[in-house]
């Protein structure tokens, strides 16, 4: 069995500022780069053509878009995170197409889609709203277009290697 998930990497121009708080704050980082996930990791057997084909084909007619980050938000369960504002319609479409045909059964009922690049991931709650004021103190919306999606394998060790990307609109 193959874990995978379905990302997009953004390219910020302030992408050394994301690194800096996820070198202090993420526990991943070095293991995957900042991203947006459109389909949450899931194990299968599932070969690389078949998951080629259907990303694909749900890929037919989407162009590029532009996603902006616009703020800094924390959750209950102490991940840090930047919201997406703008672009977030369209990572919710994609999302909700991914999860059709081949992807149907992988589908994360329980996990509301929320578009977002994650930070930080405390240990505490303390820990969190100390990461929150220093990120929220720097924070500058930023924004980029975004061109392509990226189906990642994701090893024992958390450690992201890309299986393939597809452009999109081309």
């Amino acid at each position: 069995m193959i874990t995978r998930s379905i990302c997009v990497f953004p390219k910020f121009v302030n992408m050394n500022r994301i690194e800096k708080w996820r070198e202090k704050y993420d526990t991943l980082f070095g293991k995957i780069n900042p991203h947006v996930t459109l389909v949450f990791p899931f194990k299968s057997e599932l070969d690389k053509e078949s998951l080629e084909t259907h990303v694909r084909d749900i890929l037919d007619g989407v162009n590029p878009f532009i996603i902006e980050l616009n703020g800094v938000s924390r959750t209950d369960d102490n991940l840090l995170y930047l919201t997406v504002g703008k672009g977030v319609e369209e990572l919710v479409e994609i999302h909700d197409r991914l999860y059709s045909r081949v992807l149907q059964p992988f589908l994360r009922k329980d996990l509301p889609y929320n578009p977002h690049v994650t930070i930080g991931r405390l240990d505490s709650k303390q820990a969190l709203e100390e990461a929150y004021r220093d990120v929220r103190s720097e924070f500058e919306s930023t924004q980029t277009l975004v061109r392509e999606l990226a189906v990642e394998i994701i090893e024992e060790d958390e450690t992201s290697n890309i299986e393939f990307i597809i452009n999109i609109g081309l």
